[in-house]
């Protein structure tokens, strides 16, 4: 393994701190200074010390994280309070965040610092995918639920209706989406769900339910909803593959993930997408 990334692993900083210390000659291998970050470690036989402390190395870890609406998916903001400000220091050392949500979308947000897992979980080869709940304005018909789940153009509907422009990346990508899954679960006038909206609302039409996607181009739960007319005003994430949100989380909670959710993670959804 190599020297930069067991000290990340263990804690000792982020990769940015852990060169700084490498170049410092504040680290020893076995005795010997070392200062190439590229220095390949025996995790289980080599003696690593910082600043003459042993360092142990902490292991892989991945935690499962309840974002709240509000923060950000990101190491450091100037005006925004981040997901990693929810960690201790000594936690989020070496941790980074596989992929992200909105600042407006809660729900489960994965944490680790396994870079073989992001890649995983990121590969748009393994189609892996992510279910959220959501509630939203206007109503869905057979033909709206139809057109979702078999491939819908978001692009020009989205900057259409949303009057907003993309950047250049966002313009280059695939405007039809690939299918998907959606179940609505309530349908029908704010009134009739007054105790399960999260906002207050005018007495309008509302409707809420599940839609699974296996991709995640920019704000694409949002865009798909605004498409048929939906506005969503509550998005949250409460699936990636077979692991489900522990809803004992509250808010800005976090855990770490047992073995047995890790084996979930790894398994590949094959249905076919188109």
């Amino acid at each position: 393994m190599r020297l930069d990334k067991y000290l990340t692993q263990s804690h000792i900083g982020t990769r940015k701190k852990v060169h700084g210390i490498l170049s410092e000659g504040m680290v020893t291998v076995n005795g010997q200074r070392v200062t190439d970050a590229t220095y390949d470690v025996d995790v289980n036989m080599d003696q690593v010390t910082c600043d003459g402390e042993i360092v142990k190395h902490a292991g892989t870890v991945c935690y499962m994280f309840n974002k709240p609406q509000g923060c950000v998916t990101a190491r450091s903001d100037e005006k925004e309070k981040t997901v990693l400000s929810y960690f201790s220091e000594e936690e989020k050392g070496g941790l980074f965040m596989v992929g992200r949500l909105d600042k407006d979308t809660e729900g489960l947000l994965l944490l680790t610092n396994d870079g073989a897992l992001d890649h995983w979980l990121m590969n748009p080869e393994h189609h892996m995918e992510k279910t959220y709940f959501f509630w939203a304005l206007g109503e869905l018909s057979e033909e709206d639920v139809s057109k979702i789940e078999s491939g819908i153009d978001i692009q020009s509907q989205y900057t259409i209706r949303q009057n907003e422009r993309l950047n250049k990346s966002d313009m280059k990508e695939t405007k039809i989406t690939k299918t998907a899954k959606l179940q609505i679960l309530k349908q029908g006038m704010v009134h009739e769900f007054a105790d399960e909206i999260p906002i207050p609302l005018h007495d309008d039409q509302v409707v809420s339910g599940l839609l699974t996607i296996s991709e995640g181009k920019k704000h694409q739960v949002r865009r798909m909803l605004r498409a048929v007319g939906c506005k969503i005003f509550q998005l949250k994430r409460i699936a990636i593959g077979e692991l489900q949100l522990d809803e004992s989380l509250k808010p800005g909670e976090y855990r770490r993930l047992t073995d047995d959710e890790i084996g979930k993670l790894y398994k590949i959804n094959i249905r076919e997408h188109t």
